[in-house]
């Protein structure tokens, strides 16, 4: 049994490793925006924010439903999550100066926010729950 200090063997991602010649399973390619559902989705959508949480010490990253999820398509969710990416308040920084928003897909937004004192950064992604 290794130790903590020693690192942990890592198993193969399904797409393979920067060394290997060719992925070992292709991963979907995400639906361009404003297109219907994937097949097999069948909803409801929700909204879920991750962001820097607590203070000092206990400062946190944190994932969490957006409040009003249910969100009926997933072209809805997308709409939705680019108005959160634009008017979402972070519980840091306190004082925002400047926000830059960057769609990293269609269902996902990393914001960074500029403060009096402090930068900090959320995501917005667009989620269906499976079980």
């Amino acid at each position: 049994m290794p130790s903590d200090s020693e690192p942990r063997p890592m198993a193969t991602p399904p797409w393979g490793t920067p060394n290997s010649p060719t992925p070992t399973r292709s991963l979907p390619s995400p639906a361009p925006a404003g297109e219907g559902q994937p097949a097999g989705s069948e909803g409801p959508f929700f909204l879920l924010i991750e962001q820097t949480v607590g203070s000092g010490e206990s400062r946190r990253w944190s994932v969490e439903p957006l409040p009003g999820g249910n969100l009926p398509s997933r072209p809805v969710a997308r709409q939705a999550a680019e108005y959160a990416a634009r008017t979402f308040s972070p519980r840091h920084p306190m004082s925002e100066r400047r926000r830059s928003v960057y769609r990293i897909t269609p269902d996902e937004f990393v914001i960074v926010v500029e403060g009096m004192t402090m930068t900090a950064h959320f995501r917005v992604t667009v989620v269906e729950r499976l079980a």
